[in-house]
């Protein structure tokens, strides 16, 4: 049975569908959302073209999404959704919807007054 060498694996290493799921990956691990978008659109890496990647792509930027918005709103007891949904690159709806759920997931609890968002705690979990 051959067991691939280091120098064989090398190659794939610059391959632009391999190197953007790398780029994929680390920009999760980082909490990078804009990277994570940045690298979909990239029409050279093929990825929005590949269909059996775009129903995981999907829920990986749903997380993601939260993961953000979550670690954006720890260090605020005040925040406006114009503000968050701009750091989220979403539209102020998309962010109160993700708002909502992370409630109803019991991932942070926060009150809103108009558009401005007040709570005891932002929490990740």
């Amino acid at each position: 049975m051959h067991s691939p060498t280091r120098n064989s694996c090398q190659v794939y290493i610059e391959d632009p569908e391999i190197k953007a799921m790398s780029d994929l990956r680390k920009s999760l691990e980082a909490n990078d959302i804009r990277k994570f978008e940045r690298t979909i659109r990239d029409k050279k890496n093929k990825i929005a073209e590949e269909s059996f990647l775009m129903t995981y792509i999907e829920p990986l930027r749903r997380r993601m999404q939260e993961q953000v918005l979550l670690s954006i709103t720890v260090p605020y007891k005040k925040i406006t959704l114009l503000n968050l949904a701009i750091d989220l690159n979403l539209n102020v709806p998309e962010v109160n919807e993700l708002l909502c759920a992370l409630i109803l997931d019991g991932k942070t609890w926060v009150g809103q007054v108009g558009s401005r968002l007040s709570g005891n705690h932002f929490s990740i979990s």
